[in-house]
């Protein structure tokens, strides 16, 4: 009896308690590398835009929401840390490979092209939606029945489309309510160093698109009206054409621009390289402060949001759209990806 007794006071311990604390570790091992993952995005946003990294400066916006990318993946992985009744089979080896393999591909980013960077950055965003979802999902208590794996997959599967476009249609309602419109109403009307126009297509014959010829209509009007001193024309060249930049010159010249007006920029091809430059030459050699962006309703909330991260002081005043309806809703659906991206990776 007092043998019996005693092998009673003595539990035998517990399969699932003996791994509960590797488990723990392996959960730990997948936040830091969700960290890891926030200071390395920060890192390339500030790289792409030749600013020395500030890992932790939450006054900027883009900063701001790449730490949300990461924070709904640390509480994660802590709850499941230190919560052990949350623990489902499988979730830790998920866990740190979903979040090292991220990581790594943030970390290798830099060895690849310019061009093709984007659809990395776009692919981890991606993998980072449908994984959340996942774990979501694998967190309720084990369905019953054959199909309760596969049907747990789809829900995973549709929650992480949901993810995605209600992020896509969040940013889609911010760019489309943006408070951007044609005029300055500004009383008395201040007079800004330059107007920038932004660079747009270029059709065959060296003739401006319709998009890029309202964007010179705009930049004369400010100009014609005394709103700015100068007008900044920025794009690089267009394939058998032409640069952006010397077409939207010379239509501005056959308007009766006076040349000596005109600041041209010929080597950007981007909207972030021509936003460097007004930071980089027009603002640190020429010695201007105040600007004016002149480009299409839906492109300037990024262009702000670039100006904004960059100190540079702007407003952004809209041309008149020649697309229509559907090219519109395309537009604004690109620009809104393009957005994201900026905001998280700042290209």
């Amino acid at each position: 009896m007092a043998g019996e007794s005693l092998r009673w006071k003595v539990p035998e311990k517990k399969p699932e308690m003996a791994g509960g604390f590797n488990q723990r570790w392996w959960f730990l091992l997948a936040a830091l590398a969700e960290f890891g993952a926030m200071l390395q995005m920060t890192r390339i946003r500030y790289t792409a835009q030749r600013l020395p990294p500030q890992l932790f400066d939450f006054t900027r916006e883009a900063n701001v929401y790449g730490f949300f990318v990461a924070l709904p993946f640390i509480l994660l992985f802590l709850a499941l840390a230190f919560v052990p009744h949350l623990y489902r089979r499988g979730l830790a080896a998920t866990a740190v490979g979903v979040s090292v393999a991220a990581l790594a591909a943030l970390v290798a980013s830099p060895l690849l092209s310019a061009a093709a960077q984007p659809y990395l950055f776009g692919g981890y965003l991606a993998v980072k939606a449908f994984a959340l979802a996942l774990f979501v999902v694998w967190l309720r208590p084990p369905a019953q029945g054959r199909w309760g794996v596969w049907r747990k997959s789809l829900l995973a599967f549709l929650l992480g489309l949901g993810i995605i476009g209600g992020v896509l249609l969040t940013v889609i309602v911010m760019v489309l309510t943006s408070p951007i419109g044609p005029q300055v109403d500004e009383a008395p009307r201040q007079q800004y160093d330059a107007g920038v126009i932004l660079g747009a297509a270029v059709w065959s014959g060296n003739r401006p698109s319709p998009v890029l010829r309202q964007r010179v209509n705009r930049g004369y009007d400010l100009l014609n009206d005394g709103v700015v001193q100068f007008l900044v024309v920025t794009g690089g060249s267009a394939p058998n054409e032409l640069p952006e930049a010397e077409v939207a010159r010379r239509a501005l010249v056959q308007l009766g621009v006076d040349p000596s007006r005109i600041v041209m920029e010929a080597h950007t091809n981007s909207t972030v390289e021509q936003i460097l430059y007004i930071r980089d030459q027009l603002m640190q050699k020429q010695r201007w402060s105040t600007f004016i962006i002149i480009s299409d309703q839906f492109h300037l909330k990024r262009a702000l949001e670039i100006c904004a991260f960059n100190g540079v002081q702007a407003r952004g005043v809209s041309s008149e759209s020649p697309l229509g309806p559907q090219n519109l809703v395309l537009y604004h659906a690109r620009e809104s990806l393009a957005l994201i991206l900026y905001w998280m990776f700042g290209t």
